[in-house]
């Protein structure tokens, strides 16, 4: 199979010497690789497949996945005939074919491209491609689905390896915390040494098969108690000991790789950190989030404040009444205002729910590894996106060591959020 040419975007030349369309030809490959023949060429047919596929452009890589999802799908009649058979002789024999039929053959498919080298890093990307066509053709998120299914297997953090991230780092690696960083943007490598200064470090993960692509990672930063605005704490320059601090803050945690959204990791790093961090440094006790609160803003003010009606005075509703006509200004907002509206955040951390869950993602990832919203802070984050999105509201979780366990257990068996009374009385 290694004697093909390709001679245009959509021709190829097969090893008969005839011209055929490219997808055709990866298709080809394809059964051929899934095929027993695949089973002792199966390294080369799998690098041929994934070099075809990252040459396709955009219409003809939708073109492949549709093929595939069509060509792959479980049969369901064969499904019918062998749970018929599991009915009439309940075996192991019997339960592993009709799990193979149920399966299909797109999941066996991707298992075998994975072979080639490179292949773990390039299934990724697929599926990165894969996310960006399934709005136009929603029929391909079965074919996501089977990649999600075996992404959680492949990159189960018992395979990840933890790092820790200094200013002695492969500057190419660095560079791409740089680009991946969605909270609080990093401007360029003097940023990022800033971060990792002053006991400021960060922590990624790592898959051994993709050793130069960092998977997801966290910033922390070393406090005396509980920071409350992260531009103080990205900026700090004073020189201190590590033993002058007793607290941890977590206040960024970014995917790196689209192709594995959904595949959940971040309370995985968060929980391997604080392992670690508790082993280095003893006498950090307190491990906490100052955390973003997008959508709080547009929630707030959708519909001319339709969404807070219910939670607020006809009196306090006249108050806001200018931001809802657009012409809200941050630094003129009295400390009644602000009270208010950090009332609502409270609302709105822990009433507004969608399925019994809040609405906000950030809330329910935190909220999820079991960790309680401990505080609110005003000006918690003063950048021009912190003061779009909620005001520069930032919101503080704290993961209680000896009762994480039992917040998460009462969050999902019951959708209870376990909140200080902090923020108790901000409701009240």
């Amino acid at each position: 199979m290694q004697n093909n040419k390709y001679i245009s975007s959509d021709k190829c030349i097969d090893t008969r010497n005839n011209i055929i369309d490219s997808i055709d030809y990866i298709l080809i490959l394809c059964e051929e690789l899934i095929s027993y023949k695949g089973r002792t060429s199966g390294i080369s047919l799998a690098t041929t497949i994934l070099d075809q596929y990252q040459k396709l452009n955009q219409d003809q890589k939708i073109s492949f996945f549709v093929k595939i999802n069509k060509k792959y799908t479980p049969d369901l009649s064969a499904i019918s005939r062998d749970a018929s058979i599991f009915l009439e002789n309940n075996n192991l024999k019997n339960l592993n074919r009709l799990s193979v039929s149920i399966e299909g053959k797109r999941q066996e498919l991707f298992r075998r491209m994975n072979m080639a080298l490179g292949g773990s890093e390039i299934l990724v990307s697929m599926r990165g491609d894969l996310l960006s066509f399934i709005g136009d053709y929603p029929e391909l998120q079965e074919l996501d689905n089977d990649l999600i299914h075996l992404f959680r297997s492949w990159f189960n953090p018992g395979f990840l390896k933890l790092r820790k991230i200094d200013w002695n780092t492969e500057a190419s690696i660095l560079e791409k915390f740089r680009n991946n960083e969605k909270v609080h943007s990093i401007k360029d490598l003097s940023d990022i040494k800033k971060r990792l200064q002053h006991h400021k470090e960060f922590y990624a993960y790592f898959h051994p098969a993709i050793k130069t692509e960092p998977i997801i990672f966290v910033e922390v930063a070393y406090t005396k108690g509980i920071g409350k605005s992260v531009q103080e704490i990205i900026n700090r320059n004073t020189r201190s000991n590590i033993l002058d601090f007793d607290s941890c803050m977590f206040y960024s945690i970014n995917n790196c790789l689209i192709g594995l959204s959904r595949i959940s990791l971040g309370n995985f790093l968060i929980k391997r950190v604080v392992q670690k961090i508790i082993i280095d440094k003893p006498n950090i006790k307190v491990f906490y989030t100052l955390s973003p609160l997008p959508g709080f803003t547009a929630w707030l003010l959708t519909n001319k404040g339709e969404n807070i009606r219910t939670f607020v005075s006809k009196k306090d509703m006249k108050m806001m009444s200018f931001l809802f006509e657009g012409e809200g200004d941050y630094e003129k907002f009295d400390n009644k205002m602000k009270s208010v509206i950090l009332r609502l955040c409270a609302i709105y951390l822990i009433e507004v729910k969608h399925n019994g869950k809040p609405i906000n993602k950030v809330a329910n990832f935190h909220l999820g590894n079991g960790a309680l919203i401990n505080d609110v802070f005003w000006n918690g984050d003063l950048s021009p996106n912190g003061i779009k999105s909620s005001f520069g509201i930032m919101v503080n979780y704290e993961y209680d060591l000896l009762r994480m366990d039992e917040y998460h257990e009462l969050f999902f068996s019951k959708g209870k959020i376990t909140v200080s009374k902090k923020v108790e009385k901000l409701i009240c």
